[in-house]
């Protein structure tokens, strides 16, 4: 054991105390491939060595044309032409003032900063049909295309939609691959607004919450316009960012009576004038309630307008009692409960079990799985649900309710449901999720194993991913994967609320949305400590651990890591200790402790050997390469990461490799030996770009233009500074300020 005890780091005894741990190292044999449940990585340290990542299953071929590509694009902007846009809607009715105003404010203006409109009105009231429509006649005004996304300002569950997961699919949508987008809010709104600089697009933002929501979201220079749509007024918009309001309120009279003749046909309207009225009246002269009605009314040609008014009246009378001035689904009852009661019984049955459902949109799988029917069956009753206008189709198999419906159909789930269905419906959608969830993040990462999850407790169709589908369902689902976590231990599932978050380590550790990461770690936690379950509270500990460390918040990141060892001790986990060691080294690396993350290394290295996991060991001897090469011992440092680096070729793990060689040519470099440390560059860039890892390329860069540039080779020197430079640039990286200083010198090593 390396002796902590000193106070300070001696350079012969880490020389002596190192070269007896090289001895200690031996090679495990390579068909040992036992891995950890959940593998606990992390990412850069101060040295800039890399941790494990997940690996990408790419053609290294296919990889790096892509990659060429995206590095030509990237040079100046994305030639994707987005056009996020629904299709409008078939029957529309008034509003010309307002699309008046809207035409105006898009007119090309020489103004640097963006339009930014506020359309602001109750619910119901047609903001996002207005909106959409209006942008599908001005479609030729924005030559570069039309993003759009729901903010989920007044969701159900309380969870607008994080910002920083709407720049993520906007990027997207632009044309950046997963590995391009940088990590933070921040760096990904820079990066959003450095594509749409010079562009002439339209970002359409529904149903937002408040300012702060739609700020990261907002271009920051003229050319685009932004239209945002809400419940409230966004005055901080109108005050700070010159924001234009524009407000709808109810049809008029005219206008409602006119858009009943397109729904129903003139000629009923004309048989029964008075009547027409007083049924645009119940709707209170809200287009989302006349469409609910009128498709009621247009199944039932033969049958008197008059009869059918009264039915509805009857049904106002009959639920007055559950209304109140402040409950804004008061007009919409009387409506809803009118057409629920004309759908068929799996009709109304799926309806009522949709109210269960905590996430702002569902596919049919989730769905079939909620309502524990068939797929097939599931999409036939979405659409027919659809087709009478109380869910809309939003995409391919992917339907949502409109907040009001939402609310609608959870009353009636909670009044007209069985119990016992209810908790079956629940349990259904949640192991559902959790194992799909596991199918998904198992493609980002096969070297890693899955936490063991005992068999589904109901027979339900669980897909299978290739790469690429995983992801983007991974990509797709976050939001509702948030609102399952909390669904889970609001109802008392306390072993899937912890293992949700747990399954989705390689997604978390790819694409690092932070809020989403932190939020059903938090939550799993409490599950975890809630169940009494020591091992599940050591691992959810240990992966919130890695995003505080990742995030600079190194004394929470330290108690939480201590907390984690404390446990695994307990409870006789080698593998999670040596994980857990493995993270604490580098918050020692972060804080310049070398002693102490040589010494937590040693023990993670011992306990990786004696569990056979290959990876960790790996790991560990690259980062103690790390070390070795900072105090100059460099011969130690080569013997390590050449160790590592033939672990990581007997996994076949790119990710590994390209760390490993990275490490080897800093070493060989400074050992001066040039074409051994030219040699690992390069084998080290292709790796990277094989699985598109964009901080592993760019410090790669960045160390091969500083080699290149001691040779006397300057402008290839310049060339690899600028290609890192760009995509530091890109992904917010602070040490895009170094690489800056060394372009403009044009020589020197940073």
């Amino acid at each position: 054991m390396l002796d902590v005890g000193e106070e300070h780091f001696r350079k012969h005894r880490e020389y002596a105390l190192l070269r007896e741990l090289a001895a200690e190292i031996v090679l495990a044999n390579a068909a040992c491939t036992t891995t950890p449940a959940i593998p606990t990585t992390a990412h850069e340290d101060a040295a800039g060595a890399m941790a494990l990542g997940t690996a990408e299953h790419v053609v290294p071929g296919e990889g790096r044309k892509a990659n060429d590509e995206g590095s030509v694009r990237r040079r100046g902007q994305s030639s994707v032409r987005p056009m996020q846009l629904p299709p409008a809607a078939r029957v529309f009715v008034g509003r010309q003032r307002q699309t008046n105003e809207l035409n105006a404010l898009a007119e090309p203006a020489a103004d640097p900063r963006p339009t930014i409109v506020v359309v602001d009105g109750a619910a119901g009231v047609g903001k996002t049909t207005f909106v959409v429509r209006w942008a599908h006649q001005a479609m030729g005004m924005f030559t570069e295309g039309v993003l759009m996304a729901n903010l989920r300002g007044f969701d159900l569950t309380g969870c607008p939609a994080d910002p920083e997961e709407v720049l993520n699919g906007f990027l997207i949508t632009m044309g950046e691959t997963p590995n391009q987008i940088p990590v933070g809010v921040g760096a990904k709104a820079a990066r959003y607004r450095a594509l749409l600089t010079g562009r002439r697009m339209l970002v359409v933002l529904d149903n937002a919450a408040d300012s702060a929501q739609v700020r990261p979201l907002i271009p920051a220079t003229g050319g685009s316009m932004v239209v945002i749509t809400s419940r409230n007024r966004l005055p901080g918009l109108v005050a700070r960012d010159d924001a234009v309001r524009i407000t709808l309120g109810p049809l008029s009279t005219d206008e409602a009576i006119a858009m009943l003749r397109i729904l129903i046909g003139s000629a009923r309207v004309e048989e029964e004038p008075r009547t027409a009225t007083a049924v645009t009246c119940y709707c209170g002269h809200l287009p989302l309630f006349m469409r609910v009605v009128a498709e009621r009314i247009a199944s039932q040609p033969d049958v008197l307008l008059s009869h059918l008014a009264r039915e509805l009246a009857q049904e106002s009378r009959r639920l007055d009692a559950l209304t109140t001035s402040e409950d804004e689904t008061a007009a919409a009852r009387p409506v809803l409960s009118w057409s629920y009661a004309a759908l068929s019984v799996p009709q109304a049955r799926l309806f009522r079990l949709m109210g269960l459902y905590p996430g702002m949109d569902i596919t049919v799988p989730a769905a079939a799985a909620l309502a524990g029917l068939s797929q097939a069956e599931t999409a036939a009753l979405l659409r027919s649900l659809a087709g009478v206008h109380l869910l809309e189709e939003i995409g391919l198999s992917r339907y949502q309710f409109h907040d009001l419906l939402r609310v609608y159909a959870a009353e009636l789930s909670s009044a007209e449901e069985p119990a016992f269905e209810r908790k079956a419906a629940v349990d259904r959608l949640l192991e559902w999720y959790l194992h799909t969830t596991y199918e998904a993040n198992w493609v980002l990462a096969p070297h890693r194993s899955n936490l063991p999850l005992p068999a589904p407790a109901f027979d339900l169709d669980i897909p299978h991913f290739s790469y690429d589908e995983g992801l983007s369902w991974c990509e797709a689902e976050l939001p509702n994967l948030v609102a399952m976590t909390r669904l889970a231990w609001e109802t008392g599932h306390l072993a899937i609320a912890w293992k949700l978050p747990l399954g989705l380590w390689n997604f978390f550790h790819l694409r690092k949305p932070w809020t989403s990461w932190v939020a059903t770690h938090e939550i799993g936690l409490q599950a975890a400590e809630a169940s009494g379950d020591e091992f599940a509270q050591a691992w959810v500990v240990n992966n919130l651990a890695n995003a505080y460390r990742e995030q600079h918040r190194l004394d929470e990141a330290e108690a939480h890591l201590t907390r984690a060892l404390r446990l695994r001790r307990k409870l006789g986990d080698q593998v999670g200790q040596g994980w857990t060691l493995y993270a604490i080294a580098f918050v020692d690396c972060d804080r310049n402790h070398l002693e102490d993350a040589a010494e937590h290394l040693h023990q993670a290295t011992s306990l990786f050997q004696a569990s056979g996991t290959r990876d960790g060991e790996g790991a560990a001897l690259v980062r103690l390469g790390a070390i070795l090469r900072r105090r100059h011992l460099l011969a130690d440092a080569t013997h390590f990461l050449q160790r590592a680096l033939a672990i990581f070729t007997s996994l076949s793990d790119r990710d590994g490799q390209g760390l490993a060689l990275f490490a080897l040519g800093e070493t060989y470099r400074d050992s001066s030996d040039a074409a051994s440390s030219v040699r690992c560059f390069q084998e080290a860039l292709a790796a990277y770009r094989a699985i598109g890892d964009r901080p592993g390329e760019a410090q790669t860069l960045h160390a091969y233009g500083s080699l290149l540039a001691e040779r006397g080779e300057k402008t290839l020197a310049l060339d690899a500074w600028r290609e890192a430079l760009a995509i530091f640039d890109e992904l917010g990286d602070p040490r895009a300020q170094v690489i800056r200083r060394l372009v403009a010198g044009g020589t020197g090593r940073a």
